[in-house]
């Protein structure tokens, strides 16, 4: 029986294009061609594969090569080749797409890390730059603080010093006024004194005055031995007795502005310790009747 040659249709060279893809052999090639015959007989089968071989199954013949639309072998070979060349490039092209794909991946998995690394690197430098500032604040709040101590220190040793020199100053005026107390207490009444007086009444001015300049110059002090008068010349030296104590003061000041008979303001030294009777408990009161007498004038 010879079998009757299969029509190659585009179709046909579509699946055939495919398939090459798919298996490399005849059968497998002509298999796909059979997709579109209903024949599933071995015989059928057999006979189509002999024509697309170009083989006469029954008596050897051959299809004639010129016959259009017949599949000889020499064409078989070339669409297999062609086929196998397609899937080859495309297959290149695959490997291309992949390994391009794989280097772009590549790529940004190391832009990401060089981008994270970037990040990691900008993060510690903000760091220690925060560190270092910090560090030069500290040190410059201890610094001001180390000079704001000795500043205070020597505020402070220059305010002992001026205490101290206040109080040698103050003990030696109160040493002082004790020595001219003491003088004044030993002075025997000179004989060039004049006549003695009365002032009915001598009062005595204290703490309210301390620190007070005088009408002659002096700044008055607790320490301070002297009286004041309205009229005598200061300097003029002045002596006064009284319940038995006898005592020299110079004028001072101006005073007093009381009442009639008011003649003397003893200063607070003069008053409680020059002219305080011994043992009395204390001595600064207005005293009456008190006798007193120019000594020596003023120069």
């Amino acid at each position: 029986m010879t079998a009757s040659a299969i029509a190659v249709t585009p179709e046909h060279l579509v699946h055939l294009a495919i398939a090459t893809m798919e298996w490399s052999d005849p059968v497998g090639l002509l298999s796909l061609l059979e997709r579109d015959d209903a024949s599933t007989t071995s015989q059928g089968a057999y006979e189509r594969q002999g024509a697309f071989l170009g083989v006469d199954v029954g008596v050897g013949a051959l299809p004639a090569p010129s016959a259009p639309g017949l599949v000889t072998p020499t064409t078989t070979l070339e669409l297999e080749m062609a086929a196998i060349e397609a899937a080859r490039e495309a297959s290149l092209r695959a490997d291309r797409l992949a390994a391009q794909a794989e280097r772009q991946a590549e790529q940004q998995a190391q832009e990401r890390a060089d981008a994270e690394a970037q990040r990691r690197a900008d993060a510690e430098a903000q760091r220690r730059a925060e560190r270092q500032a910090q560090e030069r604040a500290d040190a410059e709040a201890q610094r001001r603080a180390e000079a704001e101590r000795r500043a205070d220190a020597a505020a402070q040793r220059r305010a002992d010093a001026e205490a101290e020199r206040r109080a040698d100053a103050q003990a030696k005026q109160r040493a002082d006024a004790r020595a001219k107390q003491r003088a004044a207490e030993r002075a025997p009444a000179p004989s060039t004194g004049g006549a003695w007086s009365n002032s009915p009444h001598v009062t005595w001015y204290g703490p309210g005055f301390y620190g007070n300049r005088t009408a002659c110059g002096q700044t008055y002090t607790r320490e301070i031995i002297g009286v004041a008068h309205k009229t005598l010349p200061c300097g003029t030296m002045v002596q006064f007795r009284w319940n038995g104590i006898t005592a020299t003061a110079p004028v001072i000041d101006r005073g007093p502005y009381g009442p009639a008979g008011y003649i003397f303001d003893f200063s607070a030294a003069m008053s409680c310790d020059v002219m305080k009777a011994r043992g009395a408990p204390k001595g600064c009161f207005t005293r009456e009747n008190v006798a007193w007498r120019v000594v020596r004038p003023s120069n």
